[in-house]
């Protein structure tokens, strides 16, 4: 498993429960007090260190959103994936947002919050996500919180208590499990 700027909540138990768990990121200054060490400081849309088929797993949650050239790390991510092997990948959507929309020359930070929702951010995706999974050759379903029983809805950050008020907020959260055929 290669687990993609690994979550603070996520990253302890995969490390128990993976038979191989490697972490990797771009950015690794401050991540060792929450994570540990990242064991690759690898830009994921450039991969050329691993061979294809490496990995049977890949976890990237909300990582396309920062990067320059997402086809490509789509691509890397297909590449390097096993026969048969799963990617779990969640990206900021904006409610409402067909088309996903993206700006590379907005570079100063308060104009990407404003435009983006976050300052790091170079994009932010619309509906028309899963379609753009879809060419990189994935075979792809979404998971939502109509797949989980009222009760987990409730606790869960898939269903939100109080949906955001902010503009480019993602209320209804999907999970996109993509894996090669």
């Amino acid at each position: 498993m290669l687990h993609f700027a690994p979550e603070k909540i996520l990253h302890p138990v995969l490390k128990k429960t993976a038979a191989e768990h490697k972490t990797a990121d771009l950015i690794t200054e401050g991540h060792s007090e929450a994570y540990g060490a990242i064991d690759y400081k690898i830009d994921i849309s450039d991969m050329t260190m691993f061979t294809e088929r490496v990995y049977d797993c890949f976890i990237v949650c909300a990582v396309p959103e920062h990067v320059y050239n997402d086809k490509k790390a789509t691509s890397e991510i297909y590449r390097v994936l096993s026969h048969k092997g799963y990617c779990f990948l969640t990206v900021p959507q904006q409610d409402g947002l067909s088309e996903t929309y993206e700006d590379l020359s907005i570079t100063g930070s308060k104009e990407r919050e404003k435009k983006f929702g976050k300052y790091d951010h170079v994009r932010i995706y619309g509906s028309d996500f899963p379609e753009f999974l879809r060419k990189a050759d994935f075979t792809m379903y979404e998971i939502d919180e109509l797949n989980f029983p009222e009760e987990s809805r409730r606790r869960n950050v898939l269903f939100p208590y109080r949906p955001s008020e902010r503009p480019l907020a993602t209320n209804h959260r999907k999970v996109f499990v993509e894996y090669k055929a």
